[in-house]
């Protein structure tokens, strides 16, 4: 079984790590998002890490639309 981008196992957990694009970062106050899968089981971990990667993603396209846009961006 892969396992998701930015998976990464921290003593016996599972965490994501999801960066957040550089033209939201100001939006968001920060670079990236650590966010514990709460399993140690890799199978549980990589459901996990796939549901809250597209949580984030949409997350990410939602505050884009709400952005002001830029005039020569149109």
């Amino acid at each position: 079984m892969a396992k998701v981008e930015g998976m990464h196992l921290r003593g016996s957990r599972w965490y994501v790590r999801i960066l957040v694009p550089k033209d939201l970062q100001a939006a968001f106050g920060r670079s990236r998002l650590d966010l514990s899968l709460g399993t140690s089981d890799r199978r549980e971990a990589t459901l996990q890490a796939t549901l809250k990667r597209a949580h984030w993603l949409a997350t990410f396209e939602t505050k884009r639309r709400e952005l002001p846009r830029l005039p020569w961006t149109r």
